[in-house]
């Protein structure tokens, strides 16, 4: 069976920026219980709002997210593997033990770009380790040097799926709302 592309692509605007803005955590188990809805490559429907969702806003300019296909040419396989790293400033118990249980979880990320979607400013949202999960790979906390070095953590996630990252349709309602409880 062949894969048949189906468009062109022309160039966008030049109005696209980069960065993120906020990523919401869940547990994977907790992820599929709400029986999320994929058309076309999009999160298009969220059938139950029961899921906790736990929200780290950052900085801008400290934080990214990848999505790498990953080819071999000698099996004729692809599979995606997305990662992300994030930065939470300033050193202290809470994050300490909330970085613990991050390290301890398979998750589920629903993160925001800084690139607006709409007049309203929201970024986009996109949701990273949908089939499979997503685990922390790498934490950092540092005190730094200088008193301008960062006191805080980096963190660094990585995941592996048949897909690339989906983005969350903005004509379903204001991400919060279809989640259901986020927690700051």
């Amino acid at each position: 069976m062949a894969c048949v592309l189906t468009t062109g692509i022309t160039l966008d605007c030049k109005d696209s920026i980069g960065g993120i803005k906020s990523v919401r955590f869940a547990t994977k188990a907790d992820w599929d219980s709400i029986a999320a809805t994929i058309a076309s490559g999009e999160v298009t429907a969220i059938g139950s709002a029961s899921t906790v969702f736990y929200k780290y806003e950052l900085r801008r300019e400290t934080s990214s997210f990848n999505d790498d296909p990953q080819t071999d040419q000698a099996v004729g396989g692809t599979f995606y593997k997305p990662s992300l790293s994030i930065v939470l400033n300033k050193l202290d118990t809470a994050k300490r033990n909330e970085v613990l249980l991050l390290a301890k979880n398979r998750l589920v990320c629903i993160i925001e770009t800084a690139q607006p979607d709409d007049s309203a400013g929201d970024g986009d949202f996109w949701v990273m380790g949908n089939e499979s999960g997503i685990d922390m790979v790498a934490s950092t906390g540092t005190s730094g040097t200088a008193a301008g070095d960062r006191n805080g953590y980096e963190l660094a996630f990585e995941g592996m799926e048949s897909q690339p990252v989906m983005k969350i349709d903005p004509t379903t309602g204001t991400v919060d709302t279809l989640l259901g409880t986020i927690t700051n």
